[in-house]
């Protein structure tokens, strides 16, 4: 369980991830949320430039595991808004705290 971005990136980058490395965020214009869900649920957002055009940014929930591994949870740039990922991401905390009782 994590409580901050944070430490989520100390415990990638101690297991070799590259997930957070400068270049990585560059490539995808990544954007990382502030707040961790459920001690492993977190957003970034990301947005596509090609060929002189640039696409619209999009939201994606990502799961922080134990072994510093980043897996995305659903579909890849699945929400249109911030706020629907912020949403998606608090039902995802609530169902682990549900099934935690």
């Amino acid at each position: 369980m994590f409580k901050t971005i944070d430490e989520i990136k100390a415990r990638a980058q101690q297991a070799g991830s590259h997930f957070f490395d400068k270049g990585t965020m560059e490539f995808f214009d990544s954007r990382i949320g502030a707040a961790v869900y459920g001690g492993r649920y977190f957003i970034t957002s990301e947005q596509f430039h090609y060929d002189g055009e640039s696409y619209p940014r999009r939201w994606t929930i990502r799961e922080a595991h134990d072994d510093g591994h980043i897996s995305t949870v659903g579909e890849y740039q699945r929400y249109k808004t911030p706020q629907d990922a912020t949403n998606a991401a608090r039902a995802l905390a609530e169902e682990l705290t549900n099934a935690d009782v």
